[in-house]
């Protein structure tokens, strides 16, 4: 039997990267689907029961993982959360976006309205903005897990690299929206 040739491999490394980059992108989409309201019964997966969470003997279970301050909310987590003010802030920074900087927004008490809300921007911007709330949103959850699961906590430096290297990632894998947004801030 002939060894596959290096175009074969090549070719089922690339398969597997996007196999990768589309799992990621329904997860993502199910994750704005939850926090949008659109799926209220799995809303209840956001934060985990009292009982579930003290049978595995989790710790901190009241309090938001990232501040360890304010009780632990879905709007406190995106919103409020001194931790994610800072990574809105710079990511209101990369895009030259003022509608993403915590600084602009208002009294907010629904996660909707103030993603209808960071989206008051011009229509050609509109997508890329969309996409980049919810990789935002969605590198907070994941670090927000990683804190509560694995007991990982990454400085807000580290975060903030991280977070830059998603958008690449999805800005290669043909993000153009994205990619105009702040597509730049890689040419640096």
């Amino acid at each position: 039997m002939k060894p596959p040739c290096s175009f074969m491999i090549q070719r089922q490394r690339m398969l597997s990267q996007w196999d990768g980059i589309l799992n990621a992108v329904h997860k993502l989409f199910f994750f704005a689907s939850i926090c949008a309201g659109s799926l209220v019964h799995y809303s209840l997966l956001l934060l985990p029961r009292h009982e579930l969470v003290c049978g595995r003997r989790w710790t901190n279970i009241y309090f938001c993982p990232l501040c360890e301050r304010n009780l632990k909310t879905a709007l406190h987590l995106f919103i409020d959360c001194p931790f994610s003010k800072q990574v809105w802030t710079a990511a209101a920074g990369w895009a030259g976006c003022p509608s993403l900087s915590p600084n602009s927004w208002s009294e907010i008490s629904d996660l909707k309205l103030w993603f209808c809300r960071l989206l008051t921007v011009q229509q050609k911007q509109r997508h890329g903005v969309g996409t980049l709330v919810l990789l935002i949103s969605w590198s907070v959850w994941k670090e927000r897990n990683n804190r509560i699961f694995r007991k990982e906590e990454l400085p807000l430096r580290r975060f903030l690299a991280m977070l830059r290297d998603e958008i690449r990632m999805w800005i290669f894998a043909g993000a153009p929206h994205l990619d105009a947004l702040v597509g730049h801030i890689f040419c640096e």
